[in-house]
């Protein structure tokens, strides 16, 4: 029975890993003296025992962290006589909530393309009963998108149908595997995100417009790209300005005239591709 005096019958359980079970076992009431042991399969655990004022031959069985080796593992009480001619013994069978062993995502894909869709694995592993899996984003939950599927018994896989954008470059995606039936049985699988997308662009003016004739002004490319760029280019009213030796992600105009005037864009080569900064206008 358990520590309230409750019968038990086998199997007993479901109890969680890493929690203690606690049992009683009493003998019937006898004036002799008794020999009670607790058995695990075939090892002694326990052969002590107290008398209790009822006259009850009792023994505790105390088992501090239940771990994966007892799960469905017999635990035996064995009351013999004062000479061990005769015994009873009563046998139960634990039942038990297993933790997970093991999540991780399958990368199948390395480096993934901004705003293509791809379909990415994540398995956990060890769970009684199965694990359920989430996704995240940094902190935020992803809701959408997910398919749950129970491979076998003790293993659960997740498939996350997922779209990245450029601004997901280096944030963190997380699996994260549970079961619910056991407090604080979190783990999770990391995936730093690497994700490939075409330069995106801006120009920038150091000076307030419009500017002054005859003073210099530097237009700066702004550049946010995974892989790095290859070259810029610069343009003046949709016309390319040559390989220009100092045109590198700044362009610097030395005594601004009126046909300095125009639409300035900067043009940006990966390996993912070509892109365009918007047009700003340079007003003399």
């Amino acid at each position: 029975m358990n520590k309230y005096g409750e019968h038990l019958w086998s199997p007993i359980g479901p109890y969680n890993e890493g929690f203690p079970l606690e049992l009683v076992c009493e003998g019937e009431r006898d004036d002799q003296p008794h020999a009670i042991h607790w058995w695990r399969d075939s090892e002694l655990l326990n052969s002590s025992y107290y008398v209790t004022p009822q006259g009850f031959a009792r023994s505790e069985l105390l088992l501090e962290s239940l771990n994966r080796a007892d799960f469905m593992a017999s635990l035996t009480c064995q009351v013999s006589n004062w000479n061990l001619s005769e015994s009873v013994n009563s046998t139960v069978i634990i039942d038990m909530n297993l933790k997970l062993t093991a999540v991780y995502i399958i990368n199948e894909y390395g480096p993934l393309l901004a705003n293509n869709y791809f379909d990415i694995a994540c398995s956990a592993i060890g769970a009684r009963p199965a694990a359920q899996i989430s996704w995240w984003l940094d902190g935020e939950k992803l809701m959408s998108h997910i398919e749950n599927i129970h491979v076998k018994e003790n293993a659960t896989r997740s498939i996350l149908h997922f779209k990245p954008s450029r601004h997901d470059n280096k944030r963190n995606l997380y699996c994260k595997g549970e079961n619910v039936q056991i407090p604080h049985s979190v783990i999770q699988s990391i995936w730093v995100l690497n994700i490939h997308f075409a330069p995106h662009l801006e120009v920038k003016i150091d000076k307030q417009l419009p500017v002054i004739e005859g003073t210099d002004v530097e237009l700066t490319c702004e550049v946010t790209a995974n892989p790095p760029i290859i070259t810029i280019m610069w343009y003046k009213d949709g016309r390319w300005l040559g390989r220009l030796e100092w045109a590198k992600t700044s362009l610097k105009i030395t005594s601004v005239s009126k046909e300095s005037k125009g639409r300035y864009q900067c043009a940006a080569i990966s390996r993912v591709g070509k892109s365009f900064s918007k047009s700003r206008v340079l007003n003399v």
